[in-house]
């Protein structure tokens, strides 16, 4: 498991995954922010300030 600290992220990987907080996102932009995307076997949700990356 690696911790890392970019500029505006919090982040965890655990093998190809990864789990990362943007902790400088206002509620009400949080709030309207969903997504999925896909390129072949790497993706990403996002969902409010949780993005989930494979």
């Amino acid at each position: 498991m690696r911790f890392s600290k970019g500029l505006t992220t919090w982040g965890v990987r655990v093998g190809p995954t990864a789990l990362m907080w943007r902790w400088n996102m206002p509620l009400c932009e949080a709030m309207r922010t969903r997504r999925v995307k896909t390129l072949g076997r790497h993706g990403y949700l996002t969902a409010g300030p949780l993005i989930v990356e494979w």
